[in-house]
């Protein structure tokens, strides 16, 4: 029996998966802060393959994006949206593609410096992450067209 070949979407899924856990844990500045919820920023955003830069609404992730997203030159952000959420009040939105984003607070590790979310897109992915508060990470990996042009979309969650 011959192994299995990944297709391209699995293996940015797989990809995107592991970027998320590794970005959330080694990308996070640490900042002591016990509570009972986050306030974070949920970003959209379409990265394209040709071009270069990340648009100026982009500029303090900027660097993160071409580090993390090392195939893809451009970066446009797609819509931006300040939320708390807590156990009580989880956050969801619809996504440009039309799948379900969803993120969950499900509390503080230790001194409250480090936060457990779950974060589902669709029926592709549901997992939980530990991001501490000023980290960044990102979901990423749907295939996604803006403007006419090919890319993927991806989901930048920055805690604040």
């Amino acid at each position: 029996m011959q192994p299995q070949a990944f297709s391209r979407r699995g293996a940015l899924a797989l990809l995107a998966t592991g970027a998320l856990a590794w970005m959330a844990v080694t990308l996070a500045p640490s900042q002591a802060h016990a509570a009972d919820d986050v306030t974070v920023v949920i970003r959209t955003i379409h990265a394209a393959p040709d071009g270069q830069g990340a648009d100026p609404q982009l500029n303090d992730l900027g660097p993160k994006l071409t580090k993390a997203f090392q195939g893809y030159g451009a970066f446009t952000q797609i819509q931006s949206q300040r939320v708390n959420i807590s156990a009580a009040e989880p956050f969801s939105i619809v996504l440009p593609d039309g799948t379900r984003f969803r993120l969950d607070y499900k509390g503080a590790e230790g001194d409250g410096a480090l936060h457990r979310l779950g974060v589902g897109v669709g029926k592709r992915l549901d997992t939980d992450v530990r991001a501490s508060n000023g980290s960044t990470f990102f979901q990423a990996g749907l295939p996604y067209k803006h403007n006419g042009q090919d890319g993927i979309l991806i989901v930048a969650i920055s805690l604040l």
